[in-house]
């Protein structure tokens, strides 16, 4: 969508002559057919007009017509200068068929290939803008749009409720950004604490598996040295044994009687009874 104010100020250019016409002031738009109706060049009381089925290309930077001829002074032109508003620095009213002002005409959306309305914007002044935000009506049938005021179908009441902008509007996407995150953030919370769980469990589980298996084994391996412990007996046995092996293979000693002593005495009674020998002579 293109804005119709960002025509204004453009160029309009002679196609066949290459001649600038001028500056383009004021362009005037019809709500009830919901399309362009022409251009206004020029200040008064020299303002010239062109009618939109004149306009070969409405582009960026300039709004070309074919022959130069097509543009005339407004006087010449009562359809496009009987839609003129009736002034510039007065705004024109949007109303509802039951009497209930919306507010003043602001912004319009055109189609930048077909020129075709597409819809318009209603300014309820600077602070309701500011609050709420302008409200934006679809082009509908039943439209009135005349020199000072446009009428629109009590229909597009009905939006009313669905449109909230300005600082309110700013607010409640926010808060719906908001809840939206913490929902999504909440979601994503959940879902890794449950893989942390099963993370955790899974760690739980090969931990007590391993702690059975070293279990296992240092059972195992107790049970070995116990076996290994019966089978051999200790040193202090071994030499026990050794010990009384030694003691049994010694023969047994018999007890001797106690030495006789001689008897001198039966040798010197029998030496007093020999007779004196004598000496020889």
């Amino acid at each position: 969508m293109r804005k119709v104010s960002s025509i204004v100020g453009l160029s309009v250019i002679a196609s066949d002559e290459g001649v600038n016409l001028g500056s383009i002031t004021e362009v005037i738009t019809d709500l009830s057919r919901g399309a362009i109706v022409g251009l206004i060049v020029g200040a008064s009381p020299a303002e010239k007009g062109v009618m939109a089925e004149d306009i070969a290309v409405i582009g960026p930077d300039a709004v070309m017509i074919g022959d130069g001829s097509k543009m005339q002074l407004i006087g010449g032109i009562p359809d496009l200068a009987s839609k003129r508003r009736a002034g510039k620095d007065k705004p024109v009213s949007v109303i509802t068929k039951s009497g209930m002002k919306l507010g003043s005409l602001a912004e319009i959306y055109i189609d930048p290939v077909t020129w075709r309305v597409v819809r318009y914007d209603v300014s309820g002044g600077s602070v309701r803008d500011l609050t709420d935000g302008t409200l934006s009506l679809p082009l509908s049938e039943g439209v009135v749009h005349g020199p000072d005021t446009v009428i629109v179908p009590d229909s597009l009441i009905t939006s009313l409720d669905e449109q909230i902008g300005g600082l309110r509007g700013t607010w409640a996407a926010v808060s719906k950004r908001l809840r939206q995150d913490l929902h999504r953030a909440s979601s994503q919370a959940s879902v890794l604490y449950q893989r942390s769980s099963e993370t955790m469990k899974d760690a739980v589980e090969q931990a007590r598996h391993k702690s059975e298996q070293v279990s296992k084994t240092i059972a195992e391996k107790l049970e070995q040295s116990a076996k290994a412990a019966c089978e051999e007996p200790s040193a202090g046995d071994q030499e026990s044994e050794n010990s009384s092996d030694t003691i049994a293979s010694e023969p047994d000693e018999q007890p001797q009687d106690p030495p006789v002593e001689p008897d001198v005495s039966g040798q010197m009674a029998d030496a007093e009874q020999l007779p004196d020998e004598q000496s020889p002579e």
